[in-house]
């Protein structure tokens, strides 16, 4: 009864502190890549010509560093009404890269900062309080690997495992990344081999996820995330190899509704003896990605 007790306490304080027990599998992938911890402008009200801050604090929360990481304001007239500047002289902000988490020593990645400057170029008209909702987003470039293995089948293979009552169908299991954009294998295994006159082919369906919709928006990673034109969001590029055949397809895959998106990659180097085998697949993708946050303020007339 006391070994019971004993066991049963260790296993409350491991689920407790986000311990796994035997038997289990390790911490869950992440499905953001950079967040946007906060974003406050202080003071939150201006009097007159007072100047005001923003204040931005970001941190990569996936796996691999982000290149290219900016941030852009937006939804303020910096042109006439307001001028802004960056802790950096400018109005755009370049972090560069932030790296990621190091999962295997149990570090955590550091946030980053920035702040700018708003000075109002006139007071707020007598009587007239103005509110003001100035945004932020932050764009980085992102890399995601994803691999899987799955078993191909012969028709005629296939045929007699059914005619036998043996067949049965299993979903293909892929391990991803962590970062915002996650890519599947949706075909069910065991795939079966086509043949042609020519050639044995063999037809993988993949499927792209927007794994943080509600902030976030996938974009080709050559795209100005402030311009995109209707051909470049929503869009990812995917690489694709089998490596025991030597064949690799590069193809763009549209997510319509900024969710999901699929295509069909075709391999025509399966071998002519395939009867039933297990074969590795290889994903690799770059990706453009940008978060939006927003704040307020008001500017009201001086008070004296």
């Amino acid at each position: 009864m006391e070994i019971y007790k004993i066991m049963v306490l260790v296993a409350v304080i491991a689920l407790a502190s986000g311990c796994t027990l035997p038997g289990e599998t390790g911490t869950a992938v992440s499905t953001k890549g950079i967040v946007i911890n906060s974003l406050s402008f202080n003071p939150s009200q201006l009097e007159g010509m007072d100047e005001g801050v923003l204040a931005l604090e970001i941190q990569n929360l996936g796996s691999v560093t982000a290149r290219d990481v900016k941030a852009y304001i937006y939804g303020m007239d910096t042109s006439n009404a307001w001028t802004v500047v960056s802790d950096q002289g400018t109005i755009d902000y370049d972090f560069g890269e932030l790296n990621a988490p190091d999962v295997v020593n149990n570090i955590p990645s550091f946030p980053a900062t920035a702040t700018w400057t708003f000075t109002p170029t006139s007071p707020a008209p007598e009587g007239v309080p103005l509110e003001y909702n100035p945004a932020v987003r932050v764009c980085y470039n992102y890399n995601a690997t994803a691999t899987a293995k799955f078993t191909v089948i012969s028709k005629e293979e296939l045929k007699q495992e059914r005619n036998r009552g043996s067949l049965t169908y299993t979903d293909v299991s892929t391990r991803n990344s962590g970062g915002p954009i996650s890519i599947d294998i949706t075909s069910r295994q065991p795939i079966v081999v086509s043949s042609t006159q020519t050639a044995k082919t063999l037809a993988v369906n993949v499927k792209v996820t927007n794994n943080d919709l509600t902030t976030g928006v996938v974009y080709l990673p050559t795209a100005d995330c402030m311009k995109l034109g209707s051909g470049e969001f929503n869009r990812v590029e995917v690489t694709v190899k089998i490596p025991s055949i030597g064949e690799t397809h590069t193809g763009t895959i549209l997510l319509s509704d900024g969710k999901t998106g699929s295509k069909t990659f075709t391999f025509s180097n399966i071998p002519n003896d395939v009867v039933k085998q297990d074969m590795d697949i290889i994903f690799k993708t770059t990706y453009g990605y940008s978060v939006d946050a927003s704040t307020r303020f008001m500017q009201i007339e001086d008070s004296l």
